[in-house]
């Protein structure tokens, strides 16, 4: 699913819990880390995990991200095998916390 937009990110989103949310952080709108924000402040996606790929994203900052937190940054230009890995990842670690909350339907790639 494609959105157009920060705020219909964060309709979307609430609406139909995707297993993952890739988002850059210039969006119309609302930036990527409003997104975010909003998103991991509501109790109904705050689990769902975030890549945020991006070209204000350098590629030494990748480092900062946190698997546990649900929150991944990728520079562009990307690797696609390695946006793959990513994503597994993630969904490993939403997989993990929506199990703690008794959540199911959490899909793997």
């Amino acid at each position: 699913m494609q959105v157009s937009g920060g705020v219909e990110a964060v309709k979307m989103a609430k609406n139909f819990h995707p297993d993952l949310i890739i988002l850059d952080i210039v969006m119309p709108d609302i930036d990527g880390g409003e997104v975010a924000n909003i998103l991991k402040n509501n109790p109904s996606t705050k689990n769902i995990p975030i890549i945020f790929l991006s070209s204000l994203i350098k590629k030494e900052e990748e480092k900062y991200s946190s698997k546990r937190d649900g929150i991944y940054l990728m520079s562009k230009p990307y690797n696609k095998d390695e946006l793959i890995r990513i994503a597994r990842e993630q969904l490993y670690w939403g997989g993990k916390t929506a199990k703690k909350e008794n959540k199911k339907n959490v899909s793997y790639l």
